[in-house]
């Protein structure tokens, strides 16, 4: 099976949250950083995981960046899940459904509830259990990918 993860980090709590879920995903996933994003690596995917923090109530710019990239990539048949992190006390925008929104426009499959991961304060660090959590998400994602009917 190929996973790839994709994401951006600004203060380390994102990337935190991305490696916990990368443990989770098995010894052939990839992860890759937002601005080293090219569409070639996440083509012949059979999930695809993205996440940013929120930044300005969106993604961040690397993040924005890799929309733009798929310009006329066509995902049809990949799974995609995403999350974001955002500050505990914080509850405007939202990037991981921006995210899956721009992925399932390119014809993946959302094959999971975008996910939030909390951080305490603008900087963090991340509230206590949120990377055990994130393991347990990317874990379960690699269940319901395998129980799948795989791709034509």
């Amino acid at each position: 099976m190929k996973v790839v993860l994709v994401y951006d980090s600004v203060f380390g709590n994102t990337s935190k949250i991305a490696h916990a879920i990368y443990g989770a995903l098995g010894k052939t996933a990839k992860i890759i950083k937002a601005w080293e994003f090219q569409p070639a690596m996440i083509q012949s995917a059979d999930l695809v995981v993205m996440g940013s923090p929120i930044n300005v109530w969106r993604p961040t710019k690397n993040m924005l960046e890799v929309f733009v990239k798929l310009k006329g990539v066509d995902l049809s048949g990949i799974a995609v899940a995403t999350f974001d992190s955002r500050y505990d006390k914080w509850w405007a925008g939202t990037a991981c459904t921006r995210i899956a929104h721009e992925l399932q426009s390119h014809g993946a499959e959302l094959i999971a509830k975008p996910e939030h991961f909390i951080v305490l304060g603008h900087e963090g660090p991340l509230r206590n259990g949120e990377e055990e959590r994130a393991k347990a998400w990317g874990a379960s994602l690699i269940q319901k990918v395998s129980t799948r009917t795989p791709r034509a």
